[in-house]
């Protein structure tokens, strides 16, 4: 059965859309926006009413989508996450020493992927993923592939790892336009991210590194 009176909608937005639907779906980014509604009817009466609504931006999620290190070789999962986080969870929770921390540290015997999933004071949730390749053979060494120098405490300085330390004569660090900013005679100083005093910016930076048998270069991830 027909309803005796049709209406009209006339729905206006603050972002400078209108529609005419009965469930508009408005597309704002995070932020307030306003909704305005006026509907008639076909005898003239009409009435307005308006809705203002504030949008939460879904919480962020920064890290590397690839992780090498030897199997067995304890790596800790180096992400960063929007100051409102306030939940983690990881999974699975194979080779993790824990699920619901911010970066675990995974000890893998294969390669495995794992997804987080963060939630903020607003309910609002993110995921990632991140996959974390086992590597074994003859390799004495393991030279990471990111690191993150944010001073808190967790992957914080880059540096080989492995056995046979001892054996590297030098480690050299340059930048994207070949300049050097790092340089160390010693096996056991590591990088932290610095030149001249101060913070290098996101990016790679290469490295070569010596050693008595043989070299190693490549490019490290600076993230933040």
């Amino acid at each position: 059965m027909n309803n005796f009176f049709s209406s009209h909608l006339d729905w206006t937005f603050s972002n400078g859309t209108s529609s005419s639907s009965k469930d508009p779906n408005p597309q704002f980014p995070s932020g307030p926006f306003t909704a305005h509604l006026k509907t008639s009817v076909e005898f003239g009466c009409s009435d307005t009413t308006s809705l203002a609504v504030n949008i939460f931006a879904l919480p962020e999620i920064k890290g590397p989508r690839v992780i090498t290190t030897p199997t067995g070789i304890p790596v800790t999962l180096p992400f960063t996450y929007s100051s409102n986080v306030n939940a983690y969870t990881w999974s699975p929770s194979t080779y993790l020493d824990c699920t619901d921390c911010p970066n675990p540290i995974s000890t893998p015997v294969f390669n495995t992927t794992y997804t987080i999933t963060v939630t903020d004071e607003n309910h609002c949730t993110s995921t990632d993923t991140v996959l974390v390749k086992t590597i074994c053979g003859g390799d004495n060494y393991f030279i990471p592939n990111t690191f993150s120098p944010n001073n808190d405490g967790v992957n914080d300085v880059f540096y080989p790892r492995g056995k046979g330390l001892h054996d590297i004569q030098s480690m050299r660090i340059f930048n994207r336009w070949g300049q050097q900013v790092y340089n160390s005679h010693e096996y056991n100083v590591p990088w932290n991210g610095t030149w001249k005093g101060k913070p290098v910016p996101v990016g790679t930076f290469y490295y070569i590194i010596k050693t008595v048998t043989r070299n190693y270069n490549g490019w490290v991830a600076v993230i933040r």
